[in-house]
């Protein structure tokens, strides 16, 4: 059994550019990471006020 070369040899040979390094990850991922956590910090706020409203919604407090 023969095998085919990958690149035939009547394709022109170009040598690669020098590419840029890539974007580090961390630029992108802490963004994300604090956006996120922004709002699940917001979300979690929201449902504590909501268990608190719902916890002393009837109880009266004299004075106010």
């Amino acid at each position: 059994m023969t095998s085919t070369p990958a690149h035939p040899s009547s394709y022109p040979y170009r040598p690669r550019r020098p590419s840029r390094p890539p974007i580090n990850p961390w630029l992108v991922r802490l963004p994300v990471l604090f956006f996120s956590g922004g709002i699940l910090l917001v979300v979690v706020l929201l449902i504590f006020l909501a268990a608190f409203q719902l916890r002393y919604m009837e109880k009266i407090v004299p004075g106010v």
